[in-house]
Formats: structure tokens, C-alpha cells, sequence
């Protein structure tokens, strides 16, 4: 009876295994046209400009080259910005960018931002009509920074590769009775890359918006201000930190909160642990579409020495 069964049960996987190799066929998968939606960028700073970008989604498997790229960008949006009762029109230029691609930005060089102001957006292209409000708070300036030497024992790193790793920090007091938000922007000149002339733009590490409830008025005795990955730069590690030599420069800002659960929400889907992990829903201002619309108290800082 054993061996009647085990010669039974070895045929069963026998079949079984003609069965599945035998239907093997392609599987086309048709996916739904994605919507046709908007997304603003847009920012405005106190003694600057403000630039907007419009762009529309593509399907997920369209190749992506110059000429698509190009053509996610929305033209001929009417854009104007409201700010104590005047209507302002932005108007659309066209910036050419390496390899033959272009940006379209809406701008008014007429209109400056100012602390204390609520500006309102509103966009219509198509038969679509959007609309954001953002506000550029009271600027809260950084009294100071220290560069502080990476501690050699509290780290992952080699010794040997972050001896002369610093880490930046910012002091300031935070306004009392309020819950206040901040973004910053940090750059620097590396020695390293000298023969390049290597400064990179102002960009902001994946953290670099917060909020400050824990403090209410209290001295803030010394924020990270985390820098980013210098272009050329072969020390992964070291992308925190700033080297000795370097020359940084720091564009601090204080935000609004609902630009804060922008990048909040933002930062937390990018940073999502896997295909298992919750849905993070991005927070945005934008009626009628995605994005953000960002009003910035924003203070640059520049020529911060590591020595």
C-alpha cells in the first residue's frame, strides 16, 4: 500500500508540473488612463518674486525622454495671485535647461513678497480651476552656528574616513504661545572640489522642515542643520556633514503649517518602508489639484567658514 501511494503521490507532482509549464502565456495588463491633474509648485519669499510651475501627469509606463518631459508643463494657464485685494497676473516664460529640454514658469518680477502677507493663488487651464492660500510669516533670524566635530565613538563611520566630519548647528529663540515651522536649505564650496568650482545650489535634506512645539519660547541651544551630498563628492557618509575647509551657506525659513504637513506627509511617503507599509496620504494646500503653494520668511546666510 506504501508504495502504491508514493508512486501515486510522485505522479500527481509529475502531472502537476506538465500542467503548469505547459500554460504558460503572456499576461497584457491594460492600465486605466491616469486622471488629467494638476500640480502646482509654487513659492513666494519676502523680497522675492514668486515662481509657480504647472505640471500634468503621464501614464506610468510612458518613456520618459526630453521631449515628454518637456511636455508635462502646462502652457497657457491663466495664473494670477491675489494679495490685499489686487489681482495680479504671473506671466509664463520659458527656461531652456540642458539637453534640449525647457521648464514653463509663471512669474511677476512686479510682484515682491512681504512678511505678514496672505497671498491666494488661483490657476485656471482647460476647464480646470485651482486655488491655494499661503501666508509668509514674521522672520525668525538665527542668532548664531557652531560647527560641531563628529564624535568618532558615536558613530557608524570609520575613524579613519570622519576625522574632520563637522556637523552645523543654529541657534535661535522660538516666539512664545504659538507652535512655529521651519524649513532650511543649506550649500557649501567644497576645498575638495575647488578645481571645479564647485558650489552646489541650496538643497534641502529629507528632514529639513520642522515644527517647534516642544520649545514655545524657549532658546533653541542648537538646531542640525544637515547638509546635502556635494556633486562629486565620493564619501557617501559623509553627506550630513560638512568637512573642514568648506564654506557654507544656509537659507533659513520660517513656513506656515500647512506647508509643513506638505513636506511632513511628503518626506514620510518617500520614506515608506516597503510595499507592506501603510499609505501615507501627501497633505496639500491646492484646491482642485496637488502640490503645494509656499509662502517663505526666508534669511540667507553665507560665508560660514568650517575651521
Amino acid at each position: 500500500m506504501y508504495y502504491t501511494l508514493k508512486k501515486f503521490y510522485l505522479l500527481s507532482i509529475f502531472v502537476l508540473i506538465l500542467l503548469f509549464s505547459g500554460c504558460e502565456r503572456e499576461i497584457t495588463i491594460q492600465l486605466p488612463e491616469p486622471p488629467n491633474a494638476i500640480t502646482i509648485e509654487g513659492y513666494i519669499e519676502n523680497d522675492s518674486f514668486p515662481v509657480v510651475i504647472l505640471t500634468k501627469s503621464i501614464q506610468y509606463f510612458e518613456p520618459i525622454n526630453m521631449n515628454n518631459l518637456t511636455n508635462i508643463f502646462v502652457k497657457g494657464a491663466k495664473v494670477q495671485v491675489v494679495v490685499d485685494n489686487d489681482t495680479i497676473a504671473l506671466h509664463e516664460f520659458t527656461a531652456p535647461q540642458p539637453g534640449g529640454s525647457a521648464i514653463t514658469i509663471y512669474t511677476n518680477p512686479l510682484l515682491i513678497g512681504k512678511t505678514g502677507k496672505t497671498y491666494a493663488l488661483l490657476v485656471e487651464t482647460g476647464d480646470q480651476k485651482l486655488s491655494a492660500i499661503t501666508t509668509i510669516p514674521d522672520i525668525v533670524p538665527i542668532d548664531s552656528f557652531n560647527f560641531e566635530k563628529v564624535d568618532s565613538t558615536n558613530t557608524i563611520f570609520l575613524p579613519e574616513k570622519h576625522d574632520s566630519l563637522y556637523r552645523l548647528l543654529g541657534y535661535f529663540k522660538d516666539p512664545a504661545g504659538q507652535t512655529d515651522y521651519y524649513r532650511y536649505w543649506t550649500s557649501r564650496t567644497s576645498m575638495r572640489l575647488a578645481y571645479l568650482n564647485a558650489l552646489s545650489p541650496y538643497t534641502e535634506n529629507g528632514n529639513s522642515a520642522f515644527k517647534t512645539d516642544f520649545l514655545d519660547g524657549q532658546y533653541m541651544n542648537g538646531a542640525w542643520l544637515v547638509g546635502s551630498k556635494v556633486r562629486g563628492d565620493t564619501l557617501a557618509e559623509d553627506e550630513e556633514y560638512f568637512k573642514y575647509g568648506d564654506t557654507v551657506s544656509v537659507k533659513w525659513g520660517k513656513i506656515d503649517k500647512a506647508q509643513y504637513d506638505f513636506w511632513d506627509t511628503y518626506t514620510n511617503n518617500l520614506n515608506g518602508s516597503g510595499p507592506f507599509s501603510p499609505p501615507i496620504i501627501v497633505k496639500t494646500n491646492v484646491k482642485g489639484g496637488n502640490g503645494i503653494w509656499a509662502g517663505i520668511a526666508a534669511v540667507y546666510y553665507k560665508g560660514i567658514v568650517v575651521k
